[in-house]
């Protein structure tokens, strides 16, 4: 009885561990642009973790709670690169059941000369990972 109470316990506490660990809905090291299909509904988890990469290579994760029916912005900020221009790369995206669409998207470029341009046409973010927290 004693040992069956503490296999019980321990079962218990593995499932909670894994709770915490966050369960993988979607994952794809290069990573897309478009819409990203989870393996399950946003609705049921109280957190989404989206990780993602610039096209320059920059890593990053925002933390959404209660996330289905959401619309939330990723951003990513390079402040200089080898010709000492500054980029902000941004895009929105909703959230609803097992789907993460693109709204919208761009990239600013403020460059050593001072000019300012805006991109509109290429998604510079990369989703490469979505984690569900219950």
């Amino acid at each position: 009885m004693i040992v069956s109470n503490i296999l019980n316990a321990i079962k218990k506490l593995n499932s909670k561990i894994n709770d915490l660990q966050g369960k993988i809905l979607y994952e794809n090291t290069s990573g897309t642009t478009g819409t990203v299909t989870l393996s399950d509904s946003s609705s049921n988890y109280k957190y989404l973790e989206i990780f993602y990469r610039s096209n320059d290579d920059l890593y990053g994760s925002i933390k959404v709670s209660n996330p289905n029916g959401k619309d939330i912005v990723i951003v990513s900020a390079i402040p200089h690169n080898n010709s000492n221009n500054c980029y902000l790369k941004s895009t929105s995206l909703n959230i609803n059941s097992n789907k993460i669409t693109v709204n919208s998207y761009s990239e600013v470029a403020l460059k050593s000369n001072g000019e300012l341009t805006v991109d509109t046409d290429k998604n510079c973010i990369y989703i490469t990972k979505v984690l569900g927290y219950i």
